[in-house]
């Protein structure tokens, strides 16, 4: 990885392995990079990225022959490449350092809760983590809240939910995947934007919200979630725990869908490439085909597909029922 501002190398890094923190460049007074910065014109900042990791230890497993990857190029059709980049004026960031947890109350019984509160005296920030557990269920759910007791906003940039040295064989993780320890346990965060990584045996838990706590603002960071398997059960824990908050399940909507889709299907333009904007005409023409051809054939469709070309902000995709 290299860095490079208005043409000139300020930052490399070469490393080893799937994970990885942000690398910092100092531009500030003081820094080698500083004599680079243009000040009351543009700045160019370049970043040179290679040796994508597009095959994790349990994609060999899975497939030996080779034949799948994971995304790992910045460029069509395998966006979007993984990676974090921020820019900030001021100070360096800094870590919260978190005094001692205190516990603030307890629920006994079979559905129990046990609530702890942080506080940091540097930052003025406070925090209250919960846990919550079901007799009949083999996770244990916390939830942080973050709070600004101070007098000036504060911006999260990395929300460090849990950070365990296991001494064991963990798996690799992902963005928005969980990471599995000896397939015995699986720890995860409940939003598919949230990070999961797992290296070298320790398991880091994190998101990266970079919002802005005003005096006195919460900030509910992500649900984390630790299971407890049979043997070599983690991963069907996993989706046992996954399909029941699916959102299909939950609405009652688990089952196959038939949906027809107009997309491609309208006559091409001789002398047009890639002529995919279908016209009302054809739509309506194309619907009134499709109601004649269930009531004819007797195969119905749940939904029918009116794609008005690619999705913009102005136009985008409806599902006709």
């Amino acid at each position: 990885m290299r860095v490079f501002l208005n043409g000139n190398e300020v930052g490399v890094r070469r490393a080893t392995g799937r994970w990885h923190e942000p690398l910092a460049v100092d531009l500030g007074p003081g820094s080698k990079a500083h004599e680079y910065v243009r000040f009351g014109a543009n700045n160019l900042i370049a970043v040179q990225l290679s040796e994508f990791v597009t095959r994790p230890a349990h994609l060999d497993e899975l497939d030996p022959s080779h034949a799948q990857r994971l995304p790992g190029s910045l460029s069509w059709p395998f966006t979007p490449a993984q990676f974090e980049q921020y820019l900030t004026v001021g100070p360096p960031t800094g870590k919260v350092a978190w005094g001692p947890a205190r516990l603030v109350s307890k629920i006994d019984g079979r559905s129990g809760e046990a609530v702890f509160a942080l506080t940091s005296d540097t930052s003025n920030l406070s925090a209250l983590l919960t846990y919550r557990w079901e007799a009949k269920e083999v996770v244990l759910r916390k939830f942080v809240k973050i709070t600004n007791n101070g007098v000036s906003p504060v911006r999260i940039l990395n929300a460090r939910l849990g950070n365990y040295q296991t001494g064991t064989v963990v798996s690799d993780g992902e963005q928005g995947f969980p990471v599995y320890i000896e397939q015995d346990f699986f720890l995860g965060l409940a939003h598919p934007y949230g990070w999961a990584t797992g290296q070298k045996g320790t398991v880091l838990l994190r998101q990266f919200p970079g919002t802005k706590l005003n005096p006195g603002e919460p900030f509910q960071c992500m649900e984390a979630v630790y299971g407890v398997a049979k043997d070599g059960e983690a991963r069907k824990l996993f989706r046992s725990q996954l399909h029941k908050r699916m959102r299909r399940v939950v609405r009652g909507h688990d089952k196959p869908y038939a949906i027809f889709d107009a997309f491609g299907g309208q006559p091409r333009s001789s002398n047009v490439v890639n002529d995919y904007n279908e016209s009302e005409e054809y739509l309506l023409d194309n619907i009134s085909k499709v109601a004649r051809g269930q009531r004819e054939s007797g195969c119905h469709f749940d939904y029918t597909h009116r794609n008005s070309g690619w999705t913009t902000m102005a136009t985008s995709p409806r599902l006709i029922r």
